[in-house]
């Protein structure tokens, strides 16, 4: 478990589903920049191969621990992890999702990774921006690098190096 000030991180369980489900699932402007299926109706089992991954996170508030989102690693190429996080609607523009990848990214360097990447839709300036106060650093812009919704998105990459 990672905590913060507002924050817990903890492995995510199979009680999280209706709440990854309705957060993040079930959500068109979520999945605008998240790249995940939309889900019409709720299953149970909707996050049954995401809580086999080591490294997959739920992100809560700490007060309440209401589930607000999810932090992993979603490639590792050369034994660098590429970080990615998702949150909830109501839970964006409050900060959130930089506390949870400062105290993430700091994990994971504990964990020996000590160079670590990120990337985002150029469509999604706000997510840059979450990088940024993370203390990543832009370094490259793929190009019409993923099909996503039919349209072609340019990603932008940052990295970490502790």
């Amino acid at each position: 478990m990672i905590e913060t000030k507002r924050l817990i991180l903890r492995p995510l369980t199979s009680n999280d589903a209706y709440k990854c489900w309705e957060n993040i699932f079930h959500d068109h402007d979520v999945l605008e920049s998240f790249m995940a299926n939309y889900q019409e109706e709720y299953n149970e089992h909707c996050i049954d191969k995401l809580l086999t991954l080591k490294y997959f996170y739920a992100v809560c508030l700490k007060d309440s621990q209401e589930f607000i989102g999810i932090i992993f690693i979603t490639d590792m190429d050369n034994n660098i992890p590429e970080i990615g996080y998702a949150y909830g609607k109501k839970y964006w523009h409050q900060g959130y999702a930089s506390e949870a990848l400062i105290a993430y990214s700091k994990y994971l360097n504990d964990e020996g990774y000590h160079s670590q990447t990120s990337e985002h839709f150029a469509e999604n300036p706000i997510s840059g921006k979450v990088m940024e106060k993370a203390m990543m650093k832009y370094y490259a812009t793929k190009e019409n690098a993923i099909e996503y919704h039919g349209k072609l998105h340019d990603l932008l990459c940052y990295r970490i190096e502790y």
